[in-house]
């Protein structure tokens, strides 16, 4: 099974770049090969010449996976710290139930921080990298770096031990936390809409396949309410101008093809997790167990009664996932197999 990527935002002082260079150089070092993630590390000095520095780094929060925060006492007193990212964090932590994971890089008062009083630190105990009389003390990670005369780094195979055990750390968090998909924005809809979109969908619309004003009307019947069919033309260009959909007219046809927004509304974000998720629930519809053996001709055929159209354009690439994950195999003559971890996908023990 392929490695999921991490991407770590890194929220720290530039008053501590000394210490932030070793601890990115050495989570860098010994991350690489992992076998959970592909991790990706980002910080500041990522941003593009030229780039609007602020906006790009607040671009970065909203997609990272995690934050990583290396606290100091110049980290804790950064104004532009606590109001534009710690605070972002806290944020997404909120409404997402978004991680984020502080590291005590020089000794400081955390505990005056409420936020970060409540979080667990990286538990770097003294004794348990040779620092004689700290007990079972957290340390900062500044204990373990020490430079000579000339400023050059003085070699602790401790500071070794510290990385292993802060990869091996984070790793095992991210891998227990569930986290909490962003709610879409959604515009205020009245009931009236949200029939029309329920009867666009079952119309199977999309950016490139249209609902004709002939199928909507002889459909109607089907998820429109009386109040809705009468004022169905009201409602259509309710949903235009919200830009949900839009309007064509070919040959005397008025086609209403859904916007990329729209298909967000109706269908969803794409996603892999979620196609394999509405491909397995095909394959329920078979019975399908583990050695039997299903042709792709009929997981066409009967596609659209369980995948949404986003998903039915990217079925190819949702099996080649599935078998990525060890949930089916291919076999010859267009024809594939579930595997005995796709049972259990299916049905559990």
């Amino acid at each position: 099974m392929e490695p999921h990527s991490l991407k770590a935002f890194i929220s720290y002082s530039h008053e501590d770049k000394v210490y932030f260079k070793l601890l990115v150089k050495g989570l860098k070092s010994h991350s690489a090969g992992s076998p959970v993630f592909n991790w990706n590390f980002w910080d500041d000095r990522n941003i593009p010449f030229g780039a609007d520095w602020h906006a790009t780094i607040q671009q970065q929060i909203a997609e990272c996976n995690f934050g990583l925060l290396f606290v100091s006492a110049d980290f804790i007193n950064s104004e532009y710290i606590k109001e534009n990212e710690f605070n972002n964090f806290i944020a997404k932590n909120v409404v997402q139930g978004f991680l984020f994971l502080p590291v005590l890089v020089r000794d400081c008062n955390f505990l005056n921080v409420e936020a970060l009083a409540k979080i667990q630190f990286f538990s770097a105990l003294g004794e348990d990298y040779g620092i004689k009389g700290t007990g079972n003390k957290l340390i900062p990670f500044a204990e373990l770096v020490r430079f000579d005369n000339d400023g050059d780094l003085i070699p602790n195979p401790k500071m070794d031990t510290y990385f292993k055990n802060l990869v091996k750390t984070i790793e095992t968090v991210v891998l227990n936390h569930k986290q909490v998909a962003p709610k879409p924005l959604l515009p205020k809809l009245s009931r009236n809409e949200k029939e029309v979109i329920e009867l666009l969908k079952y119309l199977r619309c999309t950016t490139n396949t249209p609902a004709s004003d002939q199928f909507i009307w002889n459909n109607e019947t089907k998820y429109l309410s009386p109040v809705t069919q009468n004022k169905i033309e009201s409602v259509l260009e309710s949903l235009i101008s919200k830009e949900i959909i839009t309007h064509k007219t070919v040959n005397n046809t008025d086609l209403y093809y859904a916007t990329a927004y729209g298909e967000d509304i109706m269908y969803g974000k794409y996603s892999s997790d979620e196609g394999i998720k509405q491909f397995m629930d095909l394959l329920r519809n078979y019975k399908a167990v583990a050695g039997s053996v299903i042709k792709e001709l009929n997981i066409g055929l009967n596609k659209h009664k369980f995948m949404s159209p986003i998903y039915d354009e990217k079925l190819s690439e949702i099996m080649n996932a599935a078998q990525n994950n060890e949930l089916i195999n291919f076999l010859p003559n267009n024809c594939i197999q579930l595997t005995e971890n796709g049972e259990e996908y299916l049905y559990g023990n």
